[in-house]
């Protein structure tokens, strides 16, 4: 292609050359050479391929090839200043600190620019004695040069002459009273100082003066969220990532968002760093964790298959990748690989869970409960630290497969080893609410509160306890309000609350809450039980039964409830010797 372009060349200029008599003359040979001015043409032909060829490698990240073609570049062009600055800034970003100096020396005399990339490769290369010295000269020359400032206080920051920088801001802002950038140079200075309510102030009259200054901004937005102002920090945050779209700030917005529990934004903005950065594979797994919290398991799933591929033998993707499957009930998929997890793996208590879940939902109820019984054996057999999780979670399946002697053995043996361990103990009080041991159950979540005040789990469990048993329905509803404030739309706390309403008088209130809970937990017996003891209350009696019979057929865990409820609809089947009809537009489950 090059050559064709120099014929075209030489024939242009042949062609304007000549007049059309020259055509009537006996015909010479052309060669470049014969021709004035070819030559040198096509240098810079050369010269401007070579460029071409340089940018195109640089856009494409290959730096050697890039590098060459601009040296060839130069070998075309040798007169070009513009073209040794951006090799020499290409040096120096490379870090070929003695090869820019070299190209800069030759052209610091002749460019402002040049001067100021000389001085940074100085300053790069640790020759700060040496920048200082040409700084000094400079400024004296250009005293009202905002660039040559900032870089003679960079040189005493990096030498650590914190006093001397002062007084060179000092006359910076002598010199420039309306420098965005002197103020920012002394809210640094304010900062390195601990001084930060003083270099807030400095970052924002930086702002003040130029409001393009990123960098000011930047140190703000960090300075806040520092010293904990973190709505003012996201404010800045956000602002700098909408000016810029520079992917650190979407980055340091979404986990500020994290922070503040707020999934929603937290997301938008860790995606529009990921389009930066789409194989950060941390962000990666930061956003399938808040899919995963946000319920959208489809987008989980799309995130985590993608990690699996690049971390095949991380057990936390894995088992974040497994649930996600076996949410969107791809149970089959989520048992093959959730038993990619061995037994060695602290993860092995969540394999073990779902595991179980998965062969139960797909059928294979009795090698469930095998696998259950097994493992539950050669943990009563053995006694072994790191086995801990494994007691709640045994548990937690045999005493829902009614396997309750096996359930409380494994418990026992749990608290034996592990009588510290809060899970387990919080797991023993609910075992004691489901006993009728309310006292117990009671006494041991209010020891737990001590330790835990802000568990929602805990908050739940003795607020509810307190407005059952009607013994302080202040404290209760403070409780449960504390923990629907962490999960509002737990249907556990919000049945605790129902009752609390129930206990309080409240009917239609807690009629709503219940009808809520119901909608979230549609199998839920206890949520059943509550219904129907509601819609007694007010008279309902023919919708109670139905409540109650629909409860009991589901099993009521709790034997002590399970007598009442059997007690509560044989006493109203007896009171109700004729049909009731069911309340127009109310809840009627008797069919």
């Amino acid at each position: 292609m090059k050559k064709i372009f120099v014929t075209i060349l030489i024939t242009g200029c042949f062609l304007s050359a000549c007049s059309f008599k020259a055509f009537d003359r006996e015909p010479r040979t052309l060669t470049v050479s014969s021709i004035p001015g070819i030559v040198q043409d096509e240098q810079k032909l050369n010269a401007t391929y070579s460029y071409l060829l340089y940018q195109f490698h640089d856009q494409r990240g290959e730096d050697e090839k890039a590098q060459k073609a601009l040296a060839q570049t130069l070998q075309y062009d040798s007169e070009s200043n513009s073209l040794r600055l951006q090799l020499a800034t290409d040096l120096l970003e490379r870090g070929l600190y003695a090869s820019a100096r070299e190209e800069l020396f030759k052209l610091r005399d002749k460019s402002d620019e040049a001067k100021k990339i000389f001085i940074r490769v100085l300053i790069r290369e640790g020759s700060l004695s040496e920048a200082r010295a040409e700084l000094d000269k400079w400024l004296l020359k250009y005293p009202k040069d905002e660039e040559f400032y900032t870089l003679r206080v960079r040189i005493e920051i990096e030498d650590k002459n914190l006093e001397l920088a002062q007084k060179i801001v000092k006359n910076f802002l002598k010199e420039i009273p309306d420098s965005s950038q002197a103020y920012l140079l002394r809210g640094s200075l304010m900062q390195v100082e601990s001084k930060d309510k003083l270099a807030m102030t400095d970052y924002k009259k930086s702002l003040e003066l130029d409001s393009q200054n990123v960098t000011a901004a930047a140190h703000l937005a960090v300075l806040q969220d520092m010293v904990g102002l973190k709505d003012e920090a996201l404010q800045t945050y956000s602002w700098l990532a909408e000016l810029t779209d520079n992917p650190e700030f979407h980055k340091r917005l979404g986990l500020l968002y994290m922070e503040k529990l707020d999934s929603r934004r937290a997301i938008a903005a860790l995606e529009a760093y990921s389009i930066h950065q789409p194989k950060d594979y941390q962000n990666m797994a930061r956003l399938a964790a808040l899919y995963i919290q946000m319920k959208d398991y489809e987008q989980a799933e799309f995130k985590l298959s993608h990690l699996i591929v690049n971390q095949p033998k991380n057990d936390t993707v894995r088992y974040y990748y497994s649930t996600a499957l076996f949410e969107q009930n791809k149970k089959d998929l989520a048992l093959n690989e959730i038993r990619k997890i061995n037994k060695e793996s602290a993860f092995y208590p969540e394999r073990l869970s779902m595991e179980l879940s998965c062969l139960w939902d797909l059928g294979q109820e009795e090698k469930s409960k095998a696998l259950a019984h097994s493992t539950a054996l050669e943990l009563l057999a053995k006694k072994k630290k790191t086995d801990e999780p494994l007691y709640s979670v045994l548990y937690s399946f045999l005493s829902q497969k009614k396997m309750k002697a096996l359930a409380q053995q494994v418990l026992e043996k749990g608290l034996e080893i592990f009588p510290k361990n809060s899970n387990l103990r919080y797991v023993r009080a609910l075992s004691f609410d489901e006993e009728g041991k309310w006292k117990e159950a009671l006494a041991m979540g209010r020891s737990l509160l001590k330790e835990d005040s802000g568990n929602p789990a805990l908050q739940n469990l003795v607020g509810y306890i307190l407005a059952d048993k009607g013994i302080d329905l202040k404290e209760s509803e403070r409780l449960i309000e504390a923990a629907l404030k962490n999960k509002p739309d737990d249907p556990y706390v919000l049945d605790s609350k129902a009752w609390l309403k129930y206990k309080q008088n409240h009917l239609e209130e807690a009629l709503s809450l219940l009808e809520t809970c119901h909608k979230l937990k549609p199998d839920e017996p206890v949520i059943m039980i509550h219904l129907a003891d509601i819609l007694a209350k007010k008279g309902r009696i023919q919708d109670a039964i139905g409540w109650y019979d629909k409860a009991i057929k589901k099993g009521i865990d709790a034997v002590h409830e399970r007598i009442r409820v059997q007690e509560s609809l044989a006493r109203y089947q007896i009171a109700n010797d004729r049909k009731i009809s069911c309340s127009s537009g109310g809840l009627c489950s008797s069919k």
